[in-house]
């Protein structure tokens, strides 16, 4: 699956996938770390990178910058990371994103 975060008038692809939760993890990263954004920031960089191969699209984005694109749109990634999750874990969004609000 393939979902869309804008940022100056352009859309990008993100998917929140197996490769990029892989990634997250070879990185020794959970995202149930409550105490460090560094999780999210590295999910968005794979998720923009697994979009991008999905939809054959060229990421012109360097990594460095991929914090300032979250800056733009991270309430718009926060309401997509439930769909994917849910979709991985066998939950519907809707109860995935209930599960992150509480934690």
């Amino acid at each position: 699956m393939v979902k869309y975060v804008n940022y100056k008038n352009e859309k990008y692809p993100i998917s929140i996938s197996f490769h990029a939760l892989e990634k997250l993890e070879e990185e020794g990263l959970d995202l149930g770390d409550e105490k460090s954004l560094k999780p999210i920031k590295r999910l968005f960089w794979h998720a923009l990178v697994a979009g991008h191969f999905h939809e054959s699209k060229e990421l012109k984005i360097k990594e460095e910058d991929s914090s300032f694109i979250l800056d733009w749109c991270f309430a718009e990634f926060q309401e997509i990371m439930p769909l994917f999750l849910g979709m991985l874990t066998g939950k519907n969004g809707k109860e995935r994103k209930k599960q992150v609000i509480k934690n």
